[in-house]
């Protein structure tokens, strides 16, 4: 689950970082306390893992949006969207799973692996809205 946990606080510390103009360091220090918070609840408090999961990957939809917008950045953004849209039959998928709504053990479908499947397009999406960003490198100099 720690893998999920990488992925949504990188989008959250990506949006700040551009949002607030931060220094790339002062990103990887907020990204790594970030992530050693997270790896400590949810390894003293398991039970909160998909709450605080479901709570990050909203907060940092949310930054990302506001970034978007309000920095007028210049990224693809039908690509977030399109990744939103995977992400949110995915995230169902799974709760439908977990809270054995839609769930056979002895189906050859499994909630469960639909939810990884869908979640790696989520990402490819996420990775090409990232890539089509056109950045002024040469500020950072």
């Amino acid at each position: 689950m720690f893998g999920m946990f990488l992925l949504a606080t990188f989008m959250f510390v990506y949006a700040l970082e551009r949002l607030f103009d931060l220094d790339g360091k002062v990103t990887l220090t907020l990204y790594f306390f970030l992530n050693l918070l997270f790896a400590f609840l949810i390894g003293t408090v398991p039970e909160t893992r998909r709450f605080l999961f479901t709570s990050v990957v909203i907060v940092s939809m949310v930054f990302e949006l506001f970034t978007y917008y309000y920095k007028k950045q210049t990224m693809k953004i039908e690509w977030f969207y399109a990744g939103f849209a995977v992400f949110a039959s995915a995230f169902l998928i799974w709760v439908l799973d977990i809270s054995k709504t839609v769930c056979s053990p002895h189906s050859p479908l499994q909630g469960h692996a639909v939810w990884h499947l869908l979640g790696a397009v989520a990402t490819a999406f996420l990775y090409l809205y990232y890539a089509s960003e056109r950045r002024d490198i040469s500020r950072r100099a």
